[in-house]
């Protein structure tokens, strides 16, 4: 790792890199934002980049050069704490090291954690009604991880029943809509413009027909992330 000026008087950070897969060395060029990268010499990185003919990577600010770099990728961090990190990156390592202590969980986290354990149930079983989803909640409320929970957030189990039966509502129209064999024009709609850049106006009908896994793991050595998909589904 060399720090120094480019031939256009730029300041810049040099990575000589080996490439294991090939035995040959490269480089890779950071300016910019990029010379933040707290970067030792031994470090494993991914740089997903343009290399050059003469293997040569520059990282900028300029769309020119886009890319990534990804320092230790084989330690993976979850999507969560790379989130926080953009705020603090102090919270975001002691959120790995130390979890658990119960000081943080508020009302409303405690609540989406309980909507969202509701919706996973729901989903194995393929019944949004009103009765099965009251009945889950009722169950879940009495376990043990969840009073522990809402004592942290000093909430009881009829006052966050309470909080949580209107939003079921939520998940009966969700089901509604797009819980079904094939797609139906009126309902489902979703905008996937954004995804796939069409040109057309029109919003694509999706339907959920079966149910694959439930907080399937996700792991990237490639990118160092690590996270959880809530549902797969066909």
């Amino acid at each position: 790792v060399t720090h120094g000026q480019s031939s256009w008087n730029v300041s810049e950070k040099v990575l000589r890199l080996l490439d294991e897969r090939r035995n040959v060395e490269r480089q890779c060029l950071l300016r910019d934002d990029w010379l933040q990268v707290v970067v030792d010499p031994g470090d494993i990185a991914h740089v997903s980049g343009q290399f050059t003919d003469d293997g040569v990577c520059l990282l900028s600010n300029s769309s020119e050069h886009e890319g990534y770099l990804v320092i230790l990728p084989d330690q993976l961090i979850s999507t969560t704490s790379v989130a926080m990190a953009t705020r603090c990156l102090r919270r975001a390592v002691l959120g790995e090291r130390f979890k658990g202590g119960g000081s943080d969980v508020t009302e409303p986290l405690l609540v989406g954690v309980m909507i969202h354990e509701i919706f996973d149930r729901a989903m194995r079983a393929s019944n949004f009604t009103t009765e099965y989803t009251r009945k889950v909640a009722e169950e879940i409320s009495r376990r043990h991880d969840f009073l522990h929970m809402m004592y942290a957030a000093q909430q009881t189990e009829s006052s966050i029943l309470e909080k949580i039966s209107p939003q079921l509502a939520t998940l009966q129209e969700w089901a509604a809509k797009f819980m079904h064999r094939e797609p139906k024009v009126a309902m489902g709609q979703l905008d996937m413009r954004s995804l796939f850049q069409s040109g057309s106006d029109e919003k694509q009908s999706v339907a959920i027909s079966r149910l694959q896994d439930i907080e399937e793991n996700i792991w990237s050595p490639r990118f160092g992330l690590k996270g959880k998909v809530d549902a797969t589904v066909e």
